[in-house]
C-alpha cells in the first residue's frame, strides 16, 4: 500500500504524497526495529514487477530512512534504465541524483554509482540517436536538450564523489 498510496497521496484526507510516505515509512520503521531486517523489505521492494517501485516520494523516503539496502537498490535502478528503459527509473534516478547527492548529501555517489553511471550511458546513447535524426525535429531537439542535461548532472555528481574521496585522504 505504501507505492500505491504514497504515489497519489491519501486523497480525502488532503495529505499530499511526500507526508504520505513519510507516514508509511515511520509505521515500517517502528516494524523494522521489530524484526530488524532491512533485507526482507529490500528483497519484497526488488521483486515487485510494477512501475510504481519506482516511485520517487516513497522510494526516497525508504532510502533516506535506511529502509531499504542501497547496494541492491542501486543495482535494481541500473538495471532498469539499461535493460528497460523505464521512464519511471529513470525518473527516480534523477530526483535521487539531484535531491540527495547533490542537494541533501543525504546520498553519495559511491552509494548510488551503478544507477548513475548507467544514466549517463543511457544520456550518451539518446544524445548520439537525437544527432543522427536529419534535419532535427522539435522532440530531437528536446532529447537533446535532456540527454545533455542528464550528462552534466552526472559530471556533477561525479565531482562531488571525487571530492569526498579526496578530503577523506590523510595529510602527506
Amino acid at each position: 500500500h505504501l507505492l500505491e498510496s504514497a504515489s497519489v497521496g491519501l486523497g480525502g484526507a488532503g495529505l499530499t504524497a511526500k507526508v504520505a510516505a513519510t507516514f508509511f515509512v515511520g509505521c515500517l520503521r517502528g516494524l523494522a526495529d521489530l524484526v530488524s531486517s532491512d533485507l526482507r523489505l529490500t528483497a519484497a521492494w526488488a521483486a515487485i514487477d510494477d512501475e510504481r517501485k519506482f516511485a520517487v516520494q516513497p522510494v526516497e523516503a525508504l532510502l533516506r530512512a535506511r529502509l531499504l539496502a542501497l547496494p541492491e537498490v542501486d543495482s535494481s535502478l541500473a538495471r532498469a534504465l539499461l535493460v528497460g528503459r523505464s521512464q519511471a527509473a529513470l525518473e527516480l534516478v534523477l530526483h535521487l541524483t539531484k535531491a540527495c547527492v547533490l542537494r541533501d548529501h543525504t546520498l553519495g555517489y559511491q552509494e548510488l554509482m551503478n544507477c548513475i553511471e548507467a544514466l549517463f550511458k543511457v544520456s550518451v546513447v539518446a544524445r548520439s540517436t537525437s544527432l543522427a535524426v536529419v534535419p532535427p525535429t522539435a522532440a530531437t531537439t528536446a532529447a537533446l536538450a535532456a540527454a545533455e542535461s542528464h550528462m552534466g548532472l552526472v559530471e556533477q555528481a561525479r565531482k562531488l564523489g571525487a571530492a569526498s574521496i579526496t578530503s577523506n585522504r590523510p595529510a602527506a
